[in-house]
């Protein structure tokens, strides 16, 4: 009499359980006999006694689950060995759902598994696969609601893992992003702005040279009609300029991240101030100093949230920059001195009250220079400080200074006065 598939999984566990260092020729043939005796296992039903029946599956399964960790196959380096074990752990998946057959270490380490897995199988099987997954991903491009897939969701993210494995079979795919891009649907720019973003931050795959027009397309995102899509390609020019840091492709990302330093919504200048001193920072030496002087002048932006945001990142830069002269890559400069100045002209601002002067004073003293800075690099920058102030600088400084003195003399009378009611 035939054995049951489930009497047979158990069997199949005991078997490699018992062996010490099993071969791969019995490893793939148990292997291949469990996936498809698990594959004949049916789930419980949902009846009084799926308690119980499941209690059975796994007392079966369990000796294939403990041999499958005890050999380390899940980070098997033979490729067919891999894809049998991934079989057999979906297989058990389904079977037991919802119940995890495996800790969160091991589940961890089986997605990894298996997607390189999936990327040698297309890198191998390009020509068969092609006609197929050409197929699917334009017809999700062209009409995704008459595709009869769930994975049609997914079509961004499958895109991008095949690129990232078998980029050529994509060259007649990708031109379809352009339409997205062009679409009237905001949610649809915006994931093509965001998939076309990971594609430029891959810069061995030349995707601008490929694909110029998208390239210029994705570019007008930067001035699309939607705030939305406007800050999500700002959010790519990040990763877009530190891939390609030199050429016209960084030129080109950071003039478009310059013309929204002037956007009429406030959330895309406060964004721009923020991707434009993050990239200052990542290349300071070579980053454009006009680029940071833009970024200066959103400190009298109509706006308290973006004069803040501004604030705080060009601080940022101001301390990577004195960080950098301290050490010896670049020396003084009037670019970047003048930071501390145009942070000083914000104690003429009278609509915020963490811009008073006495506010200031804490922000020039505690925030300018970096904690570990020695005084004698301090030193050097104020020195060099006055030769770029005007008559409004001074101003500024003196009310600044000036209510530090206040401060302290209402203090000491304070205190006198405390001491005398003792007394």
């Amino acid at each position: 009499m035939d054995e049951s598939p489930l009497q047979l999984v158990s069997e199949i566990g005991d078997h490699l359980g018992r062996r010490a260092r099993p071969n791969k020729d019995f490893l793939v043939k148990s292997l291949r006999q469990a996936a498809n005796a698990l594959s004949q296992i049916e789930q419980p039903l949902e009846t009084f006694q799926k308690t119980e029946a499941i209690k059975k599956l796994e007392a079966a399964i369990n000796p294939l689950r403990k041999s499958i960790l005890k050999h380390g196959l899940i980070k098997h380096t033979d490729k067919e060995v891999k894809l049998l074990v991934a079989i057999c752990v979906s297989e058990v998946f389904r079977v037991l759902a919802p119940e995890p057959p495996f800790e969160d270490k091991y589940l961890r380490a089986a997605p990894p598994a298996a997607s390189q897995l999936a990327a040698s199988v297309i890198q191998t099987c390009e020509e068969k696969l092609e006609p197929f997954v050409c197929g699917f991903l334009t017809s999700c491009f062209l009409d995704r609601d008459a595709v009869d897939s769930e994975l049609k969701e997914f079509y961004h993210e499958i895109l991008f893992k095949v690129f990232q494995c078998a980029p050529h079979m994509l060259l007649g795919v990708i031109p379809n992003l352009t339409q997205e891009l062009l679409t009237d649907q905001v949610d649809v720019r915006i994931k093509a702005v965001k998939l076309i973003g990971k594609l430029l931050a891959l810069p061995e795959h030349h995707v601008v040279q490929k694909y110029h027009n998208l390239f210029v397309e994705f570019k007008n995102r930067f001035s699309d009609k939607s705030a939305e899509v406007r800050l999500s390609a700002l959010q790519c020019a990040k990763v877009c300029y530190i891939a390609n840091p030199s050429g016209n492709v960084s030129r080109e990302i950071l003039t478009a991240l310059e013309g929204r330093l002037l956007d009429f919504d406030d959330r895309v200048r406060t964004q721009a101030a923020v991707v434009a001193c993050d990239l200052a920072r990542t290349t300071l030496r070579f980053f454009p100093r006009k680029l940071i002087s833009k970024v200066a002048e959103r400190l009298r932006d109509k706006k308290i949230s973006v004069r803040k945001k501004a604030l705080e990142k060009l601080m940022d830069v101001y301390r990577e920059y004195c960080i950098m002269c301290s050490e010896g890559p670049m020396t003084a400069s009037d670019h970047f001195e003048q930071i501390p100045c145009k942070v000083l002209m914000l104690s003429y601002d009278k609509d915020c009250k963490d811009f008073r002067p006495q506010n200031m004073e804490l922000v020039i003293a505690e925030d300018l220079f970096p904690v570990f800075l020695p005084v004698e690099e301090r030193t050097r920058h104020w020195i060099h400080l006055p030769s770029l102030f005007t008559s409004s600088h001074v101003k500024a400084l003196i009310s600044i200074l000036s209510q530090k003195r206040r401060l302290q003399t209402e203090m000491q009378i304070y205190l006198a006065q405390r001491k005398k009611e003792k007394d």
